[in-house]
């Protein structure tokens, strides 16, 4: 009995008349599970083609909603789709495109809680994301688990994507530090069809590989569009890697050098669980704060991270320093801390019936300032 109906030699017809592919190499597409992280304007053309070809079953991870800005890149949501979860309006788009494969959409951001089973469950990871810290993390379980993934990246005309095996090189070797000043659509950018051609080519390189047309070249492509330019830069194994080098596959051999190199790349590549981390808050929760912050000893700090045309269309106040020139303005910042502080201390002490009250409260009584940077939800 043959594993392919009917009905499937008809609709993949001209994959198996690749003499490279076959029906063996539909076979495997249709066994294969694909894992897709993040569903915007590079998960949207990857998900439609690994769909189309017939993936047997495919996992969208996205926490994110669509929104009118993504549109114009992200062309597999419409109008009515805006203010829906990405991954669950994309899962609908796929079963309608083919009822012969299955969907998982996971309305979540991806984290060390749901990692690890994740990409354990796929024979390719697909990074779609804007985020270096995502990247890293995927890096991670990716090592852990021995599976492959396949990274892109799209801003104003240009992008790149890579492929990272098990036993080759892998993102840290690559990238070993974030980047400083990291380039995104949101900040800079970004012309429709760019993510629209990086993700088709990665969705290219993911149905080569999981029909089992594999090559381990290590190679990152970068792709110029104004004016069109490809390039491929070879990249190897990096002995003093911080996610695979020798001091992570011998613990005894970790220098105390190493261990700082390690402490400090998490500090600028990867969040933790530790006190003074960042978090997502949505829209209302961040009205209600700011509007509260007069009559609470929490101050609040409103950073806009958008861009200045944005920031005039709409905003709820604070101030406006796009991300790319935020670390330019890092002095100012902290010193308008201090004033706050400074200022909602004396405001503090006349408000005490005496002198001596004030002078026996502790520092962790007075208020602590929460710093907000509002970036707007639909940023990828």
């Amino acid at each position: 009995m043959s594993l392919l109906s009917q009905q499937e030699y008809l609709r993949y017809s001209r994959h198996i008349q690749l003499a490279r592919f076959g029906a063996g190499g539909q076979l495997r597409l249709k066994q294969s599970s694909a894992l897709i992280i993040g569903c915007g304007g590079l998960g949207a053309p990857v998900a439609l083609y690994l769909a189309g070809a017939g993936v047997g079953h495919i996992t969208l991870v996205d926490a994110d909603s669509v929104s009118i800005s993504n549109l114009h890149r992200q062309i597999c949501f419409v109008e009515s789709d805006i203010g829906c979860n990405k991954a669950a309006a994309l899962a609908k788009r796929l079963c309608a495109l083919n009822s012969d494969i299955t969907v998982t959409s996971i309305e979540a951001m991806l984290c060390d809680a749901n990692a690890g089973a994740l990409i354990e469950a796929a024979d390719l990871v697909l990074d779609c994301s804007d985020r270096f810290d995502v990247r890293c993390l995927i890096n991670r379980y990716c090592l852990a688990s021995n599976t492959s993934w396949l990274y892109a990246s799209a801003a104003q005309f240009s992008g790149q994507f890579a492929m990272f095996v098990p036993g080759g090189p892998c993102f840290r070797c690559l990238f070993p530090q974030a980047p400083e000043n990291p380039v995104d659509c949101n900040a800079a950018g970004v012309l429709g069809s760019v993510p629209g051609i990086l993700g088709t080519l990665q969705a290219n390189q993911a149905l080569l590989h999981l029909a089992g047309d594999q090559y381990n070249t290590s190679s990152l492509t970068l792709l110029e569009t104004a004016p069109l330019q490809i390039q491929s830069l070879g990249f190897e194994k990096r002995p003093d890697c911080l996610a695979c080098g020798a001091a992570v596959r011998n613990p005894d051999q970790n220098t105390a050098s190493t261990r700082a190199k390690q402490a400090q790349s998490v500090l600028v590549g990867e969040p933790t669980n530790a006190a003074g981390d960042c978090h997502e808050i949505p829209y209302d929760q961040l009205q209600v704060l700011v509007q509260s912050e007069p009559h609470s000893k929490n101050h609040v700090l409103l950073l806009d991270v958008r861009g200045a045309e944005e920031h005039l269309a709409f905003n709820i106040g604070g101030r406006n320093i796009p991300l790319p020139d935020l670390r330019d303005h890092l002095g100012e910042i902290k010193q308008q801390l201090a004033t706050h502080s400074a200022q909602h201390h004396s405001r503090e002490n006349l408000q005490q019936q005496s002198e001596q009250q004030s002078q026996n409260r502790s520092p962790n009584e007075f208020e602590q300032t929460t710093v907000v940077c509002y970036c707007h939800s639909g940023r990828r």
